[in-house]
């Protein structure tokens, strides 16, 4: 197994930094209109793109190439589908939780913990076989989806 780490790279960022045994695994970016993400993983770029304003539609994409399309859907948003490779995956959030599992064929290959919530540390554990650029994707979607959960609730909170 992956066992992966995510931390912010200083208290009021919003960007990631990924390790695994102490090493620098990937980098997460978030932010922007259309890029609304960056991922960096072994020496390769990815950007995370949203096609259409209106739609919930997320593609990660290298070089202009698209790699992988998802959206986030359900009652709370608590799935979301993606392929990766030709391969179809599930990402499907825990009830009542910011955890998520990672599925494919319906076997659980990986799964996602906020473990610290005040300093915003996420731990991962994903099956050997996996891509690294769809590891640091799944975790991507956990952590833009709870930053997502958090402005809306300060929203709602506000008005």
């Amino acid at each position: 197994m992956k066992a992966l780490k995510a931390a912010p790279t200083s208290w009021m960022s919003q960007d990631y930094e990924v390790s695994q045994d102490g090493n620098v695994f990937a980098r997460l970016g978030f932010g922007g209109w259309k890029t609304i993400g960056s991922i960096s993983v072994e020496g390769k770029d990815y950007e995370v793109v949203k096609p259409s304003i209106l739609g919930s539609v997320l593609e990660l994409q290298s070089g202009g190439e698209r790699l992988s399309e998802t959206s986030i859907h359900g009652l709370l948003n608590r799935s979301a589908e993606l392929g990766f490779e030709g391969v179809p995956y599930g990402l499907m959030w825990r009830p009542m939780s910011e955890n998520a599992i990672l599925t494919r064929a319906g076997t659980e290959v990986g799964s996602i913990n906020q473990t610290h919530i005040l300093k915003r540390i996420v731990e991962a554990e994903f099956a050997d076989d996996l891509p690294s650029a769809l590891c640091a994707f799944a975790l991507w979607l956990v952590i833009h989806k709870r930053n997502n959960d958090a402005t809306a609730a300060a929203v709602i909170a506000v008005t």
